[in-house]
């Protein structure tokens, strides 16, 4: 494990996690606690996937790295006075699986097109391998954002 592959990915996912907060119109002051969030999740993402030597799953890390991200949100929303949301989803963007969605897309298209010579049935295997991985980190990460918000602010039965 690199550190500074771990440092560049770290920059990488404050890049990410800014630009997206200047998409979704964030205000200013709370584009730096964004980009804090978008390098905390990546980083300890490629923690967890590199020191355990791909004994965690791409899904169980990106859980883990959401529900960071959550919790880091509300110590910040607290502390600013702005929605947990503000920071959360600009900080899990950067782990969304675009390359898992895109390369299953493509292989699908590969399977479609008219040139495709016989129906290989590897290539669709393929594809919907990369589809199911894609839905399962997606999954991670709206059970990874959502998990604070049923802790904190779970509705008590009346007595």
């Amino acid at each position: 494990m690199h550190s500074s592959h771990i440092l560049l990915s770290a920059l990488m996912g404050a890049l990410a996690a800014t630009g997206f907060a200047m998409l979704f119109s964030v205000p200013r002051r709370a584009l730096a606690m964004c980009a804090i969030c978008g390098a905390a999740g990546v980083t300890l993402r490629i923690v967890l996937l590199q020191a355990t030597g791909g004994a965690v799953h791409i899904a169980m890390a990106t859980f883990s790295s959401a529900l960071m991200v959550a919790f880091l949100s509300e110590i910040l929303s607290q502390r600013t006075g702005m929605p947990p949301a503000v920071y959360s989803v600009a900080g899990v963007i950067p782990m969304i699986p675009g390359g898992y969605m895109f390369r299953s897309v493509t292989y699908w298209l590969s399977i479609a097109s008219d040139n495709a010579e016989a129906y290989d049935l590897v290539v669709f295997s393929e594809s919907m391998h990369l589809a199911a991985m894609a839905l399962l980190i997606l999954a991670a990460i709206a059970l990874g954002i959502a998990a604070p918000n049923l802790i904190f602010y779970r509705r008590r039965p009346e007595a």
